[in-house]
């Protein structure tokens, strides 16, 4: 991509694996005047679960996954589920709110051990994922 591409557009939105930083420096090098958001989801849920909005070019380690959007539910819970854990730690993530799936198709006993009650929200559950 040279500086030339897309000189009028302003704003840019990735989601899947996670962001490289290297990626976001780049972007951030070829297209200073333009928004760079990372989305974070994953097939547990109906679309996307949290955005962060990149600045700086990436000058961290690594590309925050960012905060959960609306009507979502979003941490990390200390390993006996019953606090969560501060922010910016490594862990398993738990997914809850309304684009929570119901579990996987024709598949009970994954959708048993992964959709787990949340601790937090009375009734609701969550999908317990593995470190992303």
């Amino acid at each position: 991509m040279s500086r030339g591409v897309c000189p009028t557009l302003q704003f840019w939105v990735t989601s899947g694996e996670a962001m490289p930083v290297d990626v976001a420096r780049r972007f951030a090098e070829l297209l200073p005047q333009a928004t760079l958001v990372n989305l974070y989801g994953s097939s547990e849920v109906t679309a996307d679960v949290s955005a962060y909005v990149v600045t700086g070019g990436g000058a961290r380690e690594r590309i925050p996954i960012g905060r959960p959007i609306a009507n979502t539910r979003l941490y990390v819970p200390r390993r006996a589920r019953r606090t969560r854990s501060p922010s910016a730690c490594a862990g398993e993530i738990h997914v809850g709110g309304v684009g929570l799936a119901r579990g996987y198709l024709h598949d009970a006993e994954l959708t048993a051990r992964k959709f787990v009650p949340d601790p937090f929200a009375g009734d609701a559950r969550v999908a317990a994922l593995s470190d992303r």
